[in-house]
């Protein structure tokens, strides 16, 4: 594990985010599928999975308003440390301007 705090966070690498879920089949067809990543930390999972998420429905010629649509309604994290909600999102709102999808 990368890193580990005094509060016992342990935040995943990006090689094994990448190894979990294409373990467990998060490839394509994603749209409807639903995730809760209850402990987001700054987003590890989550970043992978929202850009996994955004290729998979611009491949499918999804408009930006059905790929918004899909990203508030099936995607889900918590955090309880402050610090790492704001990183986690700031994470988030990078991936999605990369694809130059506006979400608040």
């Amino acid at each position: 594990m990368e890193s580990i705090n005094i509060e016992c966070q342990v935040f995943t690498p990006h090689n094994i985010v990448v190894e979990i879920l294409n373990q467990v089949g998060y490839i394509e067809k994603l749209y409807g599928k639903k995730v809760l990543e209850n402990s987001c930390g700054d987003g590890a999972f989550l970043v992978e999975i929202v850009d996994r998420y955004i290729i998979d429905c611009l491949k499918q010629n999804f408009s930006k308003d059905r790929i918004i649509y899909g990203l508030e309604n099936d995607i889900y994290g918590n955090e309880i440390d402050e610090k790492h909600k704001v990183n986690c999102i700031d994470n988030l709102n990078r991936v999605a301007k990369k694809y130059n999808i506006d979400c608040v």
